[in-house]
């Protein structure tokens, strides 16, 4: 069995689905670009839009730590 692979639209490097945010028509960004995009943000001073509880009081977001992305359910 392998792993997809796609190429990161932004650092041109392949890499397994499960490490790479791939959109709906099948672009994909590595999540060490994702990353740094943030940090890059960050640094210039950017504040991560304040994230509305569900009705249920869970976090709209499944990624926990910088580098993992829980599998897709």
């Amino acid at each position: 069995m392998s792993i997809e692979t796609k190429q990161c639209a932004l650092c041109g490097e392949r890499v397994g689905v499960d490490r790479a945010v791939v959109g709906d028509v099948g672009g994909a960004v590595c999540i060490d670009c994702v990353w740094l995009s943030v940090d890059v943000l960050e640094d210039r001073g950017e504040v991560r839009p304040l994230v509305q509880k569900l009705d249920d009081e869970t976090e709209n977001s499944a990624v926990f730590d910088r580098r993992t992305i829980p599998p897709a359910t």
